[in-house]
């Protein structure tokens, strides 16, 4: 199979999993799990189909999608922030009753034509060779797949609003401190990432698989989208590697089923689920801590025992005063990437009490750095120890 075509496929069939994946990574982010995307892709696609067809707009069905896969959302929501009920439970439920939801009001759709969106390729950067094919040969769902992944990285990861989101989930409390409303910003959260996966739902029933049927044929869609945030660590772009990872093994194994003719129809469409799995057991033992502890003990040309440098004082800080600005709490998160940027660890995170008012010295107890201070490794074997401002998080 040509490698161009291969990966054009690829990124035609990504979008409802690209969009559903943003979206949970997003809510759970904000602290919220929302365990019903499975149900919830299944209603939106069922909805955006029927609206679609009835009104005659695409548009229309898309944001029919988007307002079901919200309403899902905070459905979750409201039982687990306002009611204070387990999420698990709720999402759990949800998805059971979604799924049959889409299938007993879609059933007068069932196998109806109806419209999908057309091919638009990009007059100019489509002659382009080999990208040009790849990424320029394709539907506008495509294109706004591409473009969501790089505004929802570039926007937890280069805006304010982004900081305090990634704040919500992992330190509610510090993000209270600073003034957020927690319980609010989760609802928004939750809300807009309910959005996007109605969005992929969309995203099946006009483009991926136009119309409607019973079974249409992508539960568990909703899971392996759970497990891809998992992989990809709550980020953006390793999430959308990883969900362009899973459309490839899905590709592939369509084209060994046609290349190998007696092998049983049922192995090749299984065979993405079970490497997934394998790969989620790899990442999770990959975190465990007794692994990062024995990286710990290798000598200091192979592992990066910062925690000792640390004891060592190896760290020490210089520049001129940038603390938080009117803050008592700052987030000091030290990182070590001996196997490249990708790979970096959180080895350190210390909440560091700050109050200018008492005049603060330059250096915090136990030689720790005040907020906002550059830093820089004198102990030797730190070689992915990057210099670089404390982050200012939440």
């Amino acid at each position: 199979m040509d490698i161009v075509i291969l990966l054009a496929s690829v990124l035609a069939a990504a979008p409802p999993i690209i969009f559903a994946v943003l979206g949970e990574t997003i809510t759970e982010k904000a602290g919220v799990i929302n365990l019903s995307l499975d149900g919830s892709i299944l209603l939106s696609a069922m909805t955006a189909f029927i609206v679609a067809t009835v009104s005659g707009s695409l548009l229309l069905g898309m944001v029919a999608a988007m307002l079901v896969g919200a309403l899902v959302a905070g459905v979750i929501a409201v039982i687990s922030l306002t009611l204070h009920q387990p999420q698990v439970a709720t999402g759990f439920i949800l998805t059971l009753l979604t799924r049959d939801l889409a299938y007993v009001l879609g059933n007068a759709y069932t196998r109806v034509p109806g419209p999908q969106v057309q091919h638009l390729p990009i007059p100019g950067l489509v002659s382009l060779p080999v990208v040009g094919r790849i990424f320029f040969d394709q539907d506008p769902m495509v294109y706004l797949s591409l473009l969501a992944i790089f505004l929802v990285w570039f926007y937890m990861n280069k805006t304010q609003p982004g900081l305090k989101l990634q704040g919500l989930g992992e330190r509610p409390a510090a993000a209270f401190a600073r003034g957020v409303n927690v319980t609010r910003m989760r609802y928004v959260y939750t809300l807009a990432g309910g959005a996007l996966v109605g969005l992929g739902g969309a995203a099946f029933s006009l483009l991926v698989k136009p119309g409607w049927a019973r079974p249409y044929g992508i539960e568990g869609t909703g899971w392996i989208a759970l497990a891809i945030v998992i992989f990809g660590g709550w980020r953006p772009l390793r999430a959308a590697v990883g969900a362009y990872a899973f459309v490839t093994l899905q590709t592939l194994a369509n084209t060994l089923q046609s290349a190998m003719p007696n092998v049983p129809t049922q192995l090749f469409p299984t065979l993405p689920f079970p490497l997934m799995i394998l790969t989620l057991v790899l990442v999770t033992l990959g975190n465990a801590e007794w692994l990062q502890r024995s990286l710990g003990r290798l000598p200091d040309g192979l592992g990066t025992d910062l925690v000792a440098h640390v004891h060592q004082g190896g760290l020490r800080t210089d520049g001129q005063d940038d603390a938080l600005h009117g803050g008592h709490v700052g987030v000091l998160q030290a990182k070590v990437g001996g196997q490249g940027d990708h790979w970096q660890r959180h080895f350190l995170s210390w909440q560091v009490l700050y109050r200018r008012a008492h005049g603060a010295s330059n250096r915090q107890p136990d030689g720790l750095p005040a907020p906002g201070r550059r830093l820089r490794s004198s102990a030797p074997g730190l070689s992915g120890f990057r210099s670089g401002t404390v982050p200012r998080v939440i």
